[in-house]
């Protein structure tokens, strides 16, 4: 096939927009829950919910494709890239360190805060306080490895 193929522009096409909308997607959610954590009650926790909820969905489903579609361009650009190549692989293993931050740690205690909130009829205790802040600071180590993935893909490194 490769890289000038349209079935290898139409992969490409989708990874980016997998990427666009799954990323972007999380990357923002971050603010949201700053302004939810800024809200006093019910309106706060309003916020907090309806992002737990759409930064669930479909953007979830985006960054999970992201590595599908990325496997699928290497095997369709007959050898212009390569699984050996040095940006390929620390793209690998970074998606999967993120990835292992953002559903393990990130995600549960956000969802934890968004429960705790409900239950105190949107108010926030230290406890939330707390969680927040892990969740925020791990959600800025997250964002930061999207950033470094997005540098990888576009100088792609050590490429030979």
């Amino acid at each position: 096939m490769g890289v000038d193929s349209d079935l290898y522009e139409l992969v490409l096409v989708l990874h980016i927009l997998a990427v666009i909308i799954g990323f972007g997607g999380m990357f923002i959610a971050g603010f949201y829950g700053n302004e939810a954590r800024n809200r006093p009650g019910a309106e706060g926790l309003a916020v907090a919910e309806t992002t737990l909820k759409v930064t669930g969905q479909i953007p979830t489903i985006a960054v999970c494709a992201v590595p599908i579609l990325g496997i699928l361009l290497i095997l369709l650009s007959d050898d212009t890239f390569k699984f050996s190549e040095p940006w390929v692989s620390l793209s690998f293993v970074l998606y999967i360190v993120l990835m292992g931050l953002a559903t393990g740690v990130q995600v549960p205690a956000i969802r934890k805060i968004v429960a705790l909130r409900a239950g105190a009829q949107g108010g926030m205790t230290a406890e939330m306080a707390a969680l927040g802040k892990k969740a925020a600071t791990v959600g800025a180590i997250v964002n930061l490895l999207w950033v470094v993935l997005l540098f990888l893909m576009v100088f792609k490194p050590g490429q030979g």
